[in-house]
């Protein structure tokens, strides 16, 4: 079960697999002390600021390098490049509240050493990961409406007792 056994480099995967413009693009994602440096290349400027905002909303993640991520643009439409950026930019934002809510669930002091994970959905957010209690499952449901949430799909987010030991000690 996430997030045991479960590594950093494999939550970033995770997270940039959620978005369709990041979605197949082969991106090599490595990790060390929470430090993640990506590779690849992506099609358009677009793609990297939608990526740089979907790892940083990852929890555990410290920084983000980029400098390995080339342009390798394609040969497309005027249209088709607008309707794919404007797409980029609207997920973009998104990922903005998933690390608003990921900030405010770790600056809470009873959820700051929970193995919590935060993705944006529409206007709201999925949480998922542990928890060790029934309280502070509903602090964190709460506590993300707070950053501006509209939906919380809280559904991946299970109690498991002793959560925060358990993840400490992976």
């Amino acid at each position: 079960m996430w997030p045991f056994g479960k590594s950093l480099s494999a939550r970033v995967q995770d997270a940039v697999n959620q978005w369709p413009p990041l979605r197949g693009l082969g991106l090599n994602i490595q990790e060390q002390g929470g430090n993640v440096r990506i590779t690849g290349a992506v099609p358009r400027q677009p793609h990297l600021a939608l990526l740089q905002a979907t790892v940083e909303s990852v929890r555990g993640v410290k920084s983000v390098d980029l400098s390995g991520v080339i342009m390798a643009q394609q040969e497309v439409s005027e249209a088709a490049i607008a309707a794919e950026e404007e797409a980029v930019r609207k997920a973009t934002e998104a990922s903005k509240l998933a690390k608003k809510v990921l900030a405010t669930l770790e600056a809470n002091p009873e959820l700051k050493d929970d193995p919590i994970a935060v993705l944006q959905k529409g206007t709201g957010v999925v949480l998922q990961g542990a928890v060790d209690s029934q309280h502070e499952f509903n602090l964190a449901v709460q506590l993300a409406k707070q950053a501006g949430a509209t939906e919380v799909d809280a559904s991946g987010l299970k109690v498991v007792e002793g959560a925060k030991a358990r993840f400490a000690a992976e």
